[in-house]
């Protein structure tokens, strides 16, 4: 509780974690049982993050945190975050705060874009397509929308974002208008592209030999197998799946075949 009481406003998880020198399951355990206890409160911000805050101790502090809403809420946390672009919007979809983490991410600096309207963050072919105006409908139909795409840095370059948007209301339901949090993923997206491209290069490779292709786990079940496989054994995938190596072996066999597992288990070949 004192790092709250020392910094005053919400806190992400590594940041907490930091200070205390504690790893980070160790300390998110730490945090947890004090929401539980009712010492702090949090909330989720964006895809994976977490900040973590302590409540107004005061009831006129708390009333009048009530009456404000979430915008205040929204204000405390937005430099707290690192790596996350928060970004408030009016009812029509116009930028009005702005964060280090949507600076950092996007090349835009604060008074370069509030006033300017969502869609410019978003590609040419997406704006053609009302993808913005979209997310914000479901936004305010649905209290929130998540969307991952392609979005435009000032220099024009692009990123890919994991993007999440949640409608603001008063008491009254009304609309106040919106919190953008989106994160930068592309180095994710990049790896997660090779790796596929990978495994089909790989594929593409398995199923165009002529030989009997195929991988076992330790105990002899089938991972993968080739298309040459398939065909000479004459079974379908489903019916591989289902099958031991020794199946496939002849009469006689089968105490051959699996000292030869068990030897490539404890050599390597």
């Amino acid at each position: 509780l004192a790092v709250f009481e020392e910094y005053g406003v919400p806190q992400t998880t590594p940041e907490v974690a930091k200070r205390l020198d504690l790893g980070r399951r160790s300390t998110y355990d730490r945090l947890e049982r004090l929401v539980e206890n009712g010492r702090l409160e949090t909330k989720k911000v964006g895809a994976n993050a977490r900040v973590w805050w302590r409540p107004p101790t005061n009831v006129d502090t708390v009333a009048s945190a009530t009456d404000t809403n979430d915008r205040e809420f929204v204000d405390r946390l937005r430099d707290a975050a690192e790596g996350y672009a928060i970004v408030t919007l009016d009812t029509d979809g116009h930028v009005q705060t702005w964060n280090r983490g949507a600076e950092q991410i996007s090349g835009y600096a604060a008074d370069d874009i509030i006033g300017e309207h969502v869609s410019t963050f978003y590609t040419e072919e997406d704006r053609e397509t009302s993808v913005p105006g979209q997310n914000l409908a479901d936004a305010a139909s649905h209290g929130s929308v998540t969307d991952e795409g392609w979005r435009v840095r000032a220099d024009g370059s692009r990123f890919w974002a994991d993007v999440t948007i949640t409608a603001l209301r008063d008491t009254d339901g009304d609309l106040l208008g919106y919190v953008e949090v989106a994160h930068d993923t592309t180095e994710r997206r990049r790896d997660e592209t090779r790796l596929r491209e990978e495994k089909q290069f790989t594929e593409s490779i398995l199923d165009n030999q002529r030989d009997l292709v195929y991988a076992l786990d330790s105990s002899g079940t089938f991972l993968r197998w080739n298309d040459r496989f398939r065909e000479v054994t004459g079974y379908t995938d489903a019916a591989i799946e289902t099958r031991r190596f020794t199946d496939f072996i002849a009469d006689g066999a089968t105490d051959e075949a699996t000292a030869a597992i068990e030897r490539v288990v404890e050599r390597g070949e």
